[in-house]
């Protein structure tokens, strides 16, 4: 794997992860104060949400470079 190659998924993969950050961020907002509950669901689910998306982002760029 070429070191341009590896340079283009490390920036896709960061990518992906400032951006689905400052999602959750976002959506974060909109949950009330007064609502526990919704917080202990929200925020694990939040925290591992992206690793299937970044897992994907590896796998096809992997496809790509074999």
């Amino acid at each position: 794997m070429s070191a341009g190659y590896r340079a283009v998924t490390a920036f896709l993969l960061v990518s992906w992860i400032i951006f689905y950050i400052l999602l959750a961020w976002y959506i974060g907002g909109f949950i009330p104060l007064d609502s526990d509950f919704i917080e202990l669901a929200y925020y694990p689910v939040a925290g591992l949400a992206w690793i299937p998306i970044a897992a994907w982002i590896l796998k096809k760029r992997h496809r790509e470079e074999s």
